[in-house]
């Protein structure tokens, strides 16, 4: 779900391209699944090497991914790579956001 929110953002701050909602929607899937499998290695790498600056860093490591390879699809410069990592943050700060507020009304229905 959170992907719509980072494509509808990631269309909105590279809407000078000729690409649609859909195809950002699988380079995102695309994207996200192998940041996924990075952050798969971060059990076995807390079990058995104990560094705790370690953890942290693979989640940094797995964010600049994810800004290198969707500015990479759009335009190899710093200005989209900036524009890959805020359209990501914003689009999840959104879908925060929106469940947050969805989750209160439900709450607030149910009672």
């Amino acid at each position: 779900m959170m992907l719509l929110f980072v494509a509808f953002w990631t269309n909105i701050f590279f809407r000078k391209y000729k690409f649609n909602f859909y195809e950002v929607i699988v380079i995102l899937c695309f994207v996200v699944g192998e940041s996924m499998l990075l952050l798969s290695l971060e059990p076995i790498i807390s079990k058995y090497l104990k560094i705790p600056i370690l953890n942290s860093a693979i989640y940094w490591l797995v964010f600049a991914y994810i800004s290198f390879a969707i500015g990479s699809v759009f335009e190899r410069k710093f200005s989209s790579y900036l524009k890959a990592f805020s359209a990501y943050i914003i689009g999840m700060l959104t879908f925060g956001i929106l469940a947050s507020i969805i989750a209160i009304i439900y709450d607030i229905i149910i009672k």
